[in-house]
């Protein structure tokens, strides 16, 4: 009896400890709230949410397992007893009285065995009843979490897939960094992670395609120029309105060399007629631009923005000033 008393206090320590674990965490997914405030809780929790129900699973077949034993032994005992109590009957039969006292007090210990048995298997099915309902409530949390979260991703996938169909002027290396930041917390997510490395691509395009307008922005360099085309001509995964702006930015590329030439050619011929010197008068100046065909070196270098704002700039400054040699001049040649 002893043993069974030790036995009890633990079992009940143990129990204490266990409900008030359970206790301890239901309250962190109340039913009431929320589902974004839910999900954010689990973001927060999900080491515990996942501990908690891997711990109610792993009681439940620990608890299943004890049934299991504690059944076998009561078979067992129960089969005991109906030995004794055939041996009994026929010692009786037998009128052997002699050992008729050993029988009858190992009878009643199997009796009591018996009872110990069924009250403890009682006491564990109570058990696992409890643990079951924590298990499935504990389950159910987690499918409303899951639709939640299966909730945000869509609207997220949806919010950014958006960025693969703007064209690269409405594009902004903030924007996927922003996309990342938002879909990192889901990266798991087989949708969420091709959108990644979709993203991924597009930034790389891009960053592409900003290098190449940097060229058309900035003093030629032929070095720059080609490897500008080189990388352009090789972008995939681009939209159509990307595919547009990748040709026209490839014409423009391509057109730079050539456009510099003709205006390089209309400021060597402007400086053969005295451009820059004290002779040099405002309608000297109207008659050369319009003698060397200023308004098609206009033309020729209006679609590339470096260019064009340097023929402005140029054009400009020897209009205020003919007698004088524009700044930018010595840019242009190269100089």
């Amino acid at each position: 009896m002893g043993n069974i008393y030790i036995y009890n206090k633990v079992r009940e320590q143990v129990r204490g400890c266990f409900l008030l674990y359970l206790f301890s965490l239901l309250p962190l997914y109340s039913w009431a709230q929320d589902l974004n405030e839910l999900y954010e809780k689990a973001v927060q929790e999900k080491i515990s949410l996942k501990g908690y129900i891997e711990f109610i699973d792993n009681r439940n077949k620990q608890l299943r397992k004890e049934v299991k034993r504690l059944e076998d032994e009561l078979k067992d005992k129960q089969e005991d007893a109906a030995k004794s109590q055939y041996l009994l009957d026929e010692l009786r039969q037998k009128e052997q009285d002699s050992p008729l006292p050993a029988l009858l007090e190992r009878k009643k210990q199997l009796a009591d065995s018996i009872a110990f048995y069924k009250q403890r298997i009682e006491e564990v099915r109570r058990d696992l009843a409890n643990i079951g309902e924590a298990y499935n409530q504990a389950n159910n949390q987690r499918q409303q979490l899951e639709a939640a979260k299966e909730e945000m991703v869509a609207q997220l996938i949806e919010k950014h897939r958006q960025l693969l169909q703007r064209p690269f002027l409405q594009l902004a290396p903030s924007d996927f960094e922003t996309a990342r930041q938002e879909l990192h917390s889901f990266a798991d997510d087989e949708n969420v992670k091709a959108l990644l490395q979709q993203l991924s691509v597009a930034e790389r395009n891009n960053e592409d395609y900003s290098k190449a307008r940097q060229v058309l922005n900035n003093k030629y360099d032929k070095t720059a120029e080609q490897r500008a085309i080189a990388a352009l001509r090789q972008l995939t995964q681009v939209n159509d309105a990307q595919r547009a702006e990748i040709n026209n930015t490839l014409t423009q590329l391509m057109a730079f060399q050539p456009a510099l030439k003709v205006f390089r050619e209309l400021i060597t011929r402007l400086n053969g007629n005295g451009m820059g010197t004290q002779s040099y008068s405002n309608s000297d100046l109207d008659d050369d631009l319009s003698i060397f065909h200023a308004e098609q070196v206009q033309q020729k270098v209006k679609d590339i923005p470096y260019l064009q704002k340097s023929y402005a700039t140029f054009i400009k400054e020897l209009k205020a000033n003919p007698k004088k040699h524009p700044a930018i001049e010595k840019e242009i040649m190269g100089e």
